[in-house]
């Protein structure tokens, strides 16, 4: 078995024209000063250098978790596909102040796609 670097992301082609992006080690998205944005620019980094190995100037973006809310726009993309997987809202233990982000991106994600699923 292939040893995982699990500081590189993958990318895995579904079928013929169909690349699945993987993100690296998940480091989970916090709105934590330095932390927040330093995260975001390594998530970014590593996207946009996956495309450009595919040589993918303007993707089909499709997004299943509401904290990619800021993906759209930064890759150039044709359609972007928003497709609801969980109710995210109904997981226990949230905070109110977690609750309210994540209502928050769900509404940003849904208004920045061009289709909803």
């Amino acid at each position: 078995m292939k040893p995982r670097n699990f500081f590189g992301a993958r990318v895995t082609e579904a079928r013929e024209n169909i690349f699945v992006y993987h993100d690296p080690i998940h480091l989970p998205r916090t709105t934590w000063r330095g932390i927040g944005p330093l995260v975001d620019r390594w998530r970014d980094k590593m996207l946009l250098e996956a495309m450009g190995r595919l040589s993918l100037e303007s993707p089909i973006l499709w997004l299943v978790r509401p904290d990619t809310w800021d993906v759209p726009g930064k890759l150039h993309e044709k359609i972007v596909i928003y497709q609801m997987v969980d109710d995210y809202l109904s997981y226990a233990g949230l905070t109110d102040r977690a609750r309210a982000r994540i209502q928050e991106e769900e509404r940003i994600l849904a208004s920045r796609a061009d289709i909803l699923l």
